[in-house]
């Protein structure tokens, strides 16, 4: 294990969001973390946004078919060993502490 924590991204057609949930992870205060962001096959430009992103997502995967939204999570995280997930939709941006507290409250609780 690497990270504490996986954020899984699964993307299609989302280049109008994409780049601002990725600058909210990129700034949390909690840098604990990596991203695995699988894309179902877009054609709007997101693909050039995660590859801009590269430095930022520790693994992606470029599908050629939409394989759906929950496969493309399930495997994601079959193929991680991490203390917690982040399951979260590429229009989502976090508050700088989002994760921060969250492991905090998630530690406190375990």
């Amino acid at each position: 294990m690497s990270s504490r924590v996986l954020i899984s991204i699964v993307t299609y057609n989302s280049a109008r969001y994409l780049q601002s949930c990725l600058d909210s992870v990129s700034d949390q205060t909690f840098r604990d973390f990596s991203i695995s962001l699988w894309d179902n096959a877009s054609t709007d430009g997101t693909r050039e946004i995660i590859a801009r992103n590269g430095k930022l997502i520790g693994f992606s995967h470029m599908s050629a078919e939409n394989v759906g939204f929950c496969a493309a999570h399930n495997r994601l995280i079959a193929s991680a060993d991490f203390d917690y997930v982040l399951v979260l939709n590429p229009d989502v941006v976090l508050d700088r502490s989002f994760l921060e507290a969250l492991i905090t409250a998630m530690d406190e609780d375990g």
